[in-house]
């Protein structure tokens, strides 16, 4: 991100830019099926990445924990292999709410092995650590 300040300079305004790194944490509650905002977020995650701000995590609650299945199919299994080819390219870690996936699954043993079964606690701990919190 690129901050511009304004100072003053023998009386004169002068400004001053500097390049400021973010970090975001993107909580992703949507369900599979809503395609476009999966889409608008999946490329603004490369746009993210591709500039020197930083992505701290995608953590997947609520409906959007299905995509962190290994055996989902349809617009999930899409999804999933989109995102792991994120976590591949960029290092970008994957979380996946607990409770949520096994209200979903029934089976914490049924997790894609690219997602890291996370609760409250990590939330939180990467949403203080963070510039941002994007939420979808």
């Amino acid at each position: 991100m690129l901050l511009t300040f304004l100072r003053l300079k023998n009386g004169q305004p002068d400004f001053h830019q500097v390049q400021v790194q973010m970090k975001y944490l993107i909580l992703v509650k949507s369900s599979p099926s809503k395609k476009s905002n999966h889409s608008f977020l999946l490329n603004l995650l490369r746009c993210i990445e591709t500039s020197k701000d930083q992505i701290q995590g995608v953590f997947f609650t609520g409906k959007a924990a299905e995509i962190a299945g290994s055996m989902n199919n349809g617009d999930a299994a899409l999804l999933k292999k989109e995102f792991v080819a994120l976590n591949e390219e960029f290092k970008i870690k994957l979380f996946v709410c607990g409770y949520a996936f096994r209200q979903i699954w029934k089976n914490v043993e049924a997790v894609d092995s690219h997602f890291v079964i996370s609760g409250n606690m990590e939330l939180s701990v990467l949403a203080i650590d963070s510039d941002r919190l994007m939420e979808f």
